[in-house]
């Protein structure tokens, strides 16, 4: 029987990602201190994009527990980052989550996103967000909308790249 690779071992064979310099996102621009610590990581081969985080105390709902709608901004973080390192240049139509069990504050947990299907301009993209051990909290399947990167450039100022390899951690 065939060992199943953790999500540590899946991690390790992707590459740090780092966001822009200028992004103000209020999930991976460290603006709010203790709510998330976040990294990023993509395995080009297996198209897959991951993060390590840890939620803090600012992201608490349930007393010692991590708020729906801060794991819900980490999860549309991580499938849009999903789609643009692929090339998918897309915005959230409809984000689905399944919750199965409450994040403790403080806990180590990763997130696994892919691209399930691409048809025209719609992308699913799936994941999920569970601990070391390999136990799911959370399960997604959203439905995103392909605009074309000259869309987002019309929108303001937009950087060549969003998500840029960190040269300091190959795999």
């Amino acid at each position: 029987m065939k060992r199943k690779t953790s999500i540590r071992e899946k991690i390790e064979k992707a590459r740090l990602v780092t966001t822009h310099k200028s992004r103000k996102s209020f999930v991976s621009g460290g603006i709010i201190t203790d709510f998330i610590d976040i990294d990023y990581y993509f395995d080009s081969s297996a198209q897959r994009f991951y993060a390590s985080l840890v939620f803090g105390e600012k992201a608490m709902g349930p007393p010692g527990h991590a708020h729906g709608g801060a794991i819900a901004a980490v999860l549309d973080e991580a499938l849009g980052a999903a789609a643009w390192m692929n090339g998918l240049y897309s915005v959230t139509a409809r984000l689905q989550i399944d919750y199965l069990a409450a994040v403790p504050i403080g806990l180590p947990v990763f997130v696994e996103a892919w691209i399930d299907t691409a048809d025209g301009k719609k992308v699913t993209l799936a994941g999920c967000l569970q601990d070391e051990a390999g136990r799911i909290f959370c399960k997604t399947r959203s439905l995103f909308i392909e605009q074309g990167r000259e869309k987002f450039q019309k929108m303001g100022d937009m950087p060549d790249d969003l998500f840029i390899f960190d040269a300091s951690h190959e795999p």
